[in-house]
C-alpha cells in the first residue's frame, strides 16, 4: 500500500480520486498455470475492482481486470473525448498500449 499526495499527479489522463491524498493498493498474486485457479483470482481481481469503484476508486489500468469499452469510458470521464483524439491522431493503427484494448472500433469514430 501506498499513500500518496494527489498534487504530486499532473498529467491530465491519470485518473485519481478527488481528494487531497489517495491510497494505492496492489493485490499481488502467486503464478500458476491452474486454469481453474486462474479463473478464480481473475473474478476475485473483477470484485475488488467493483467494490473499489462503488465506493469512488479508480483503477491503475494494467491490471488483471479486464474493462469492457464503457468501463473504458467511465474511467476516463470527461477525458474520454480528449484520450479518443488524441489515439486518433497519434496512433491512426491503433499499435500503441493494445494490450488493454481501449479502443474499440466504435469508440473511435
Amino acid at each position: 500500500m501506498f499513500f500518496w499526495k494527489r498534487s504530486l499527479f499532473t498529467r491530465p489522463l491519470v485518473r485519481l480520486p478527488d481528494e487531497g491524498s489517495c491510497l494505492y493498493v496492489a493485490t499481488l498474486r502467486t503464478p500458476t498455470t491452474d486454469t481453474s485457479l486462474v479463473a478464480r483470482m481473475v473474478a476475485g481481481n473483477r470484485a475488488l475492482f467493483v467494490r473499489n469503484r462503488e465506493l469512488g476508486g479508480t483503477l491503475y489500468p494494467f491490471s488483471a481486470v479486464g474493462l469492457s469499452e464503457d468501463e473504458w469510458q467511465q474511467h476516463y470521464g470527461p477525458a474520454w473525448s480528449a484520450l479518443a483524439a488524441a489515439k486518433r491522431r497519434y496512433d491512426p493503427g491503433r499499435v500503441l498500449a493494445s494490450g488493454p484494448d481501449l479502443f474499440h472500433e466504435r469508440a473511435t469514430r
